[in-house]
């Protein structure tokens, strides 16, 4: 599973959705090395008009 975001200024409505892939991608892996990667077949794609989550990091 992978859930790529967007900084909020390219955000023009807020919106969830979800892809099933047929076949895997590669997907970095945050946080960690930067050629680290993970195959991954679903996709949670968030688009939100504000960092709401920003005071937990």
């Amino acid at each position: 599973m992978a859930i790529p975001h967007t900084d909020v200024e390219h955000v023009m409505k807020k919106t969830i959705s979800i892809a099933t892939l047929k076949e895997s991608v590669p997907f970095g892996v945050m946080g960690g090395d930067s050629s680290e990667s993970v195959e991954v077949k679903v996709v949670f794609m968030l688009a939100m008009e504000e960092a709401i989550l920003s005071s937990l990091y």
